[in-house]
């Protein structure tokens, strides 16, 4: 596989993967701009980070792989699935960390969501 092919093939995933760089990147600067400094804005930088990393990470994964595969050297696709493995344990780890870490920083400052106050339901009780 030359090297045009392999940059095709990183430009082919990252069509797929535009959307979710995006949000992150989006997400990364909402979060900076539109929240106080405190635990919920480490958080959800953090967490749209955690989110971004997985994504690029995916993007690379599966671009090398596919070099390595039709590569002419068949010595070291015996690991093949060990490496998957290992590679989708990661996935996991990044996405579900990331997730966590929005979820603390949308229910507030310390992981815990605000209290109500009486005037919270506009429709009376």
């Amino acid at each position: 596989m030359s090297d045009s092919s392999l940059i095709m093939t990183l430009l082919g995933q990252a069509t797929f993967l535009l959307p979710t760089i995006l949000i992150c990147i989006i997400g990364i600067t909402m979060i900076q701009k539109r929240l106080p400094m405190g635990k919920a804005r480490k958080s959800g930088v953090l967490g749209f980070t955690l989110l971004l990393v997985g994504a690029i990470a995916n993007l690379l994964f599966y671009a090398l792989m596919n070099r390595f595969l039709s590569s002419q050297d068949y010595s070291g696709h015996g690991y093949m699935q060990m490496i998957n493995t290992f590679y989708r344990l990661l996935s996991v780890l990044l996405h579900s960390g990331g997730l966590v870490l929005l979820i603390m920083a949308i229910c507030g400052k310390d992981g815990k969501a605000d209290p109500k106050t009486g005037n919270d339901n506009p429709y009376g009780q």
